[in-house]
């Protein structure tokens, strides 16, 4: 693909199989970025589904304690009455900070959302993976990519969402197929990991680091030759 062995990491994994098909790096610690915005929406879908939580309940805004740059849930003033359906929805379709912010910490913490996200893959992730620096691995998100896909039926709404939010672009910029997906941008790290419904469904990640050209037509590209791959 043209760089250098660090600066990319890539997990596909054939759900209907499941089986990895192609790894490269694939536990090599990355940046996440907002797509740790993806696991943390799901934690809150499985609080709506059995019955601990709803979708509608209130959050009181706190600007002082929630208020990141990025979006416009930061424009609210305190005191401000928020639901989740709001918040969860506005954190994908903006990849909204302040949303992730309300949401990592009503959930209960960064180290209670990270240590609960750890159900939707069986990797031993090691206290890397507690760190509020925010790394993953991209066989980590691929995991949590194939969860997303096999239990869809429980994310329905949230799915809608991730397919609104960056259509035709990062995974999508090629296939043009308006797959679910999260990105994620941090300093010079672009990545991406979402599922295709393919004729054998596969779930992808692509992390990138310090790219030349742009990420999403590189993350594009390789999407590319797997949907290829996946319809013959």
């Amino acid at each position: 693909w043209g760089v250098s062995e660090s600066q990319i990491t890539v997990c596909v994994r054939d759900i209907e199989n499941d089986c990895i098909d192609y790894e490269r790096n694939a536990d090599q610690w990355m940046r996440a970025g907002s797509i740790y915005k993806l696991p943390i929406s799901m934690l809150w879908f499985d609080k709506f589904n059995s019955g601990e939580s709803k979708i509608t309940d209130e959050i009181y805004y706190n600007r002082r304690k929630y208020y990141q740059e990025v979006g416009s849930l930061g424009l609210h003033k305190t005191g401000d009455i928020l639901t989740y359906e709001e918040v969860i929805r506005t954190t994908i379709l903006e990849s909204d900070n302040t949303g992730g912010q309300i949401l990592f910490q009503t959930y209960g913490g960064w180290n209670k959302y990270r240590k609960d996200a750890l159900k939707y893959t069986d990797i031993d992730m090691g206290n890397r993976f507690m760190l509020q620096k925010n790394y993953m691995t991209a066989r980590y998100t691929t995991d949590v990519s194939t969860y997303l896909y096999r239990h869809r039926d429980e994310y329905k709404e949230l799915i809608e969402w991730l397919k609104q939010a960056v259509p035709h672009q990062v995974l999508d910029t090629v296939i043009q197929v308006n797959m679910p997906q999260k990105f994620g941008t941090m300093e010079l790290y672009k990545n991406g990991t979402g599922f295709v419904e393919a004729k054998h469904p596969y779930a992808i990640s692509v992390f990138t680091l310090g790219m030349v050209d742009p990420a999403s037509n590189r993350m594009g590209r390789i999407n590319e030759y797997c949907y290829e791959y996946f319809n013959q």
